[in-house]
């Protein structure tokens, strides 16, 4: 079944439906603290993310020699490029650890469980402050007073291993239902009982997302009637949603492993290689910092790999799935395909000048890593190697937080400021995120809850 042209007769009733369960049901989502909490959190880590970042404004200005404008760039690509990286970190944390879950507020966890957490939360700090240790030696050579700036390396610019390890265990939490409980994940028995009803509301989901942000294209470009008319009734309408069939994709194993597809090339062969250069440029810092504690070889080599470990989960994640976008994104550009997203739909000049002024920061980040590779590797073969390999590295990770950095301002925004049609738009895709929320969320009783609710039989 198409949507495309039910879209204009049930956004309004879908946006009802979705608000009787997902808002009247669920009075803490949204209210005034939540919002206060979320805000002030989010500008703590901001601030904390660029403070830890700081002192990388020093190799980075160094590495500009003479020149007043490349200083001026290298610094200022320092301080914002990598600090978006470490607060985005910050956020990822910050989100997964203090905001509840939307559908089982008020489910109780024993006291094992909440010792068990408190223990977890204790553990990422302690991995996040130790990995970190590389990068607070990198603080500790390049600047005066470099006690103090490698003490605030480790106190502010822990985050990123920390919330790599938070992901990873995640992952795993998501398949066994003891961990998920004990760190209070909202995955494991969720997914484990319900994965199948689960996946098939999310593809619809997705698809119906999908199709209105599409819709929205068209209304703007062709400046079609506005989204108003009262739709059809919230049951009959969630019915006719379930009733969708979202097109098949193939598995990702099918499309990455293909040896004639060239994603295989242009995501996972950088997305590998890139990030394992950068582990040794990591390691090496971690080796000659460990130095000045104890130089005995055993002890280096434990802080090289209490160091280079934890980052290990989300570099490989982030770098091949930014190569990846690279690379879908450069065959679009050439066969004049547009990519929809709802941004992109109302506002794509100033999304696309924003996006440019986002990833020339990340291009600009490789000055720090060029000199202290250029330092402790050289400039012959393998320096250049280790220059090229780490600096692509850290450039595809900050150009990821970048361009989150983007949508998590600019979405807002438009939704808030945009025009009528745009506000109206962001109005059902806050609905159908919610509704995907709970329905990742969900456990059985709440599951059998939301089915009924709108009339519906998995």
């Amino acid at each position: 079944m198409e949507l495309s042209p039910l879209v204009p007769k049930y956004l309004n009733s879908f946006s009802e439906a979705i608000k009787t369960y997902a808002i009247e049901r669920n009075p803490l989502y949204k209210t005034t603290k939540r919002k206060v909490v979320l805000v002030a959190g989010t500008i703590f880590c901001v601030g904390l993310g660029l403070v830890g970042r700081y002192p990388f404004i020093a190799p980075a200005v160094e590495f500009a020699n003479k020149n007043k404008v490349l200083k001026i760039l290298y610094g200022y690509s320092a301080l914002v490029g990598l600090g978006s990286l470490s607060a985005w970190a910050l956020i990822g944390l910050f989100i997964d650890g203090t905001m509840p879950n939307l559908v089982n507020q008020n489910q109780d966890k024993n006291c094992c469980n909440r010792v068990a957490n408190q223990i977890y939360t204790l553990s990422l700090a302690l991995i996040g402050i130790s990995a970190q240790l590389s990068i607070a030696y990198m603080g500790y050579y390049y600047n005066s007073a470099g006690l103090f700036w490698a003490i605030l390396i480790l106190v502010a610019d822990s985050g990123l291993p920390a919330y790599s390890v938070h992901l990873f265990i995640k992952e795993i939490a998501s398949k066994n239902v003891y961990l998920a409980k004990c760190i209070g994940i909202n995955t494991g028995e969720n997914y484990l009982q319900l994965g199948k009803q689960k996946k098939e509301i999310l593809s619809k989901l997705n698809f119906l997302k999908n199709q209105v942000i599409e819709y929205s294209n068209d209304l703007t470009q062709l400046n079609m009637v506005e989204l108003e008319e009262k739709g059809i009734e919230s049951k009959v309408l969630m019915t006719k949603i379930m009733s969708l069939n979202p097109p098949k994709t193939p598995s990702a194993n099918k499309r990455c492993c293909s040896t004639r597809n060239p994603e295989l090339l242009f995501s996972y062969i950088p997305g590998i290689v890139f990030p394992i250069i950068g582990f040794v440029f990591r390691g090496k810092l971690s080796y000659e910092g460990a130095k000045l504690i104890w130089d005995n070889a055993g002890f280096k080599w434990f802080i090289v790999g209490i160091s280079t470990l934890p980052m290990s989960y989300l570099t490989f994640n982030v770098t091949i799935e930014t190569s990846r976008s690279l690379y879908k994104n450069t065959i679009n550009f050439f066969m004049r395909k547009k990519i929809k997203t709802y941004a992109n739909a109302f506002y794509p000049k100033t999304l696309m000048v924003l996006k440019a002024l986002g990833i020339g920061t990340a291009a600009f980040t490789f000055a720090s890593i060029a000199k202290v590779s250029q330092d402790f590797f050289g400039t012959g073969f393998i320096g250049w190697t280790i220059t090229i390999g780490s600096s692509a590295n850290l450039t595809a990770m900050v150009v990821n937080s970048q361009l989150d950095f983007i949508d998590w301002i600019t979405i807002p925004i438009i939704k808030r400021f945009g025009n009528k049609q745009a506000r109206k738009v962001g109005e059902i895709i806050d609905k159908i995120n919610i509704i995907t929320k709970i329905n990742e969320e969900a456990n059985e009783e709440s599951m059998e809850a939301m089915i009924k609710n709108i009339d519906l039989k998995i």
